[in-house]
């Protein structure tokens, strides 16, 4: 797949440089993306770099990876986890730039791309975000919340972070899903919380 820009009303979502590359390892400082994502910990400039590198080869794989730009500033990174096919089901990813969460960036970011995803001809889109000791991403949740995603459920030991397994819950957007908010979910708090989003 070929790297693409999509411009959205306050957003440009756009394919990763080498040049970003020392501010988002500035940006993966905030320890709310070190708890919440499978970033490494300590985050280095090394880090960033290989980040970016990977981000290109993903394309390859028909996986997208794009920087949210806002006027210049980074306000995040968002991305499909496995490769996009016709009819198939494909993850999405995302982390916020604590300087620029609970603005709505994120939530328009998602909207796009899941957007786009459809007119590609996926056949949904799930969303998956980590519990650590009962301790829910809010955030998260309420960015799928607001972009459509059905709660599918609880599932116990699910994901792999920084060599443990933890619990998560799940939800999933279909095409024929209209746009709407979603919450509440069972066994959630209805909330504009500010952590950091990633699945």
């Amino acid at each position: 797949m070929k790297p693409l820009s999509l411009e959205l009303e306050e957003i440009l979502l756009r394919p990763l440089t080498m040049a970003d590359a020392p501010e988002i390892a500035r940006i993966c400082q905030d320890p709310l993306i070190q708890k919440w994502t499978t970033i490494p910990s300590p985050y280095s400039i090394d880090d960033a770099e290989t980040y970016v590198t990977l981000s290109h080869r993903w394309w390859d794989h028909d996986q997208p990876t794009w920087l949210i730009d806002v006027d210049g500033a980074i306000a995040g990174t968002i991305s499909f986890n496995t490769p996009l096919a016709k009819g198939k089901r494909t993850e999405i990813g995302f982390w916020a730039n604590p300087e620029h969460r609970g603005k709505g960036y994120m939530t328009d970011a998602v909207r796009g791309v899941c957007h786009w995803a459809f007119r590609y001809g996926v056949g949904a889109i799930g969303w998956a975000a980590e519990i650590h000791d009962g301790n829910l991403n809010h955030g998260s949740i309420r960015v799928a919340q607001k972009a459509g995603f059905v709660y599918d459920g609880r599932r116990r030991l699910a994901l792999h972070n920084k060599g443990e397994l933890v619990d998560a819950i799940y939800a999933t957007l279909a095409p024929s899903d209209p746009i709407i908010d979603t919450a509440p979910w069972p066994h959630t708090r209805v909330s504009d919380g500010i952590a950091v989003q990633q699945c």
